[in-house]
């Protein structure tokens, strides 16, 4: 999946140039908790393979506390555990490794379920890049940046990955 195809019809015409075609979205169950668990589900299986401790830890609090909640509010649920997880930070799933996210399809069936511009987490957006210098980047955002920060750029559809070391406000949003 980390590998771009050029995907051709059975004419020779490129249908898809240079994309990643078996790179797909993560699968986001989060709105449905409750009805698979109406429908009998009692076992949730979290796709870890070839993620980081960051994305583990992250997800597994993230489904924890949304099933902690669900079972706070019925009456007719009940753990199936007796240990309790304490967790010291906020779990936010898109902060962490994925390639955007999809239910598939449990509601309908939907066409945009592939991460096909690249198979790395591009991240959230922080704003635009408007100059580009020597020594720095000019850019317009939409979220606070700290030193230190990994930002991506997407370069001729490849994602360019950096560190801010020195982040400076110049104007209002920059």
């Amino acid at each position: 999946c980390r590998l771009p195809y050029t995907l051709k019809d059975d004419q020779g015409r490129v249908v898809s140039y240079e994309k990643h075609l078996l790179s797909m979205k993560d699968n986001d169950q989060t709105a449905n908790l409750g009805a698979l668990i109406d429908a009998g589900v009692r076992s949730f299986k979290i796709e870890g393979r070839y993620k980081d401790m960051s994305y583990v830890k992250n997800i597994t609090a993230h489904y924890r506390q949304m099933l902690d909640a669900i079972i706070e509010e019925r009456g007719d649920l009940a753990r199936a555990s007796s240990g309790r997880t304490e967790h010291f930070f906020v779990p936010s799933t898109e902060k962490t490794f994925h390639r955007g996210s999809t239910d598939y399809f449990v509601n309908a069936r939907k066409g945009d379920i592939g991460a096909f511009d690249s198979p790395k987490f591009i991240g959230l957006p922080v704003g635009e890049v408007l100059k580009v210098a020597k020594d720095h980047l000019d850019v317009a955002v939409t979220e606070p940046l700290a030193n230190g920060d990994g930002l991506n750029v997407m370069i001729k559809r490849e994602v360019v990955g950096f560190r801010a070391n020195t982040v400076e406000k110049t104007g209002e949003n920059q």
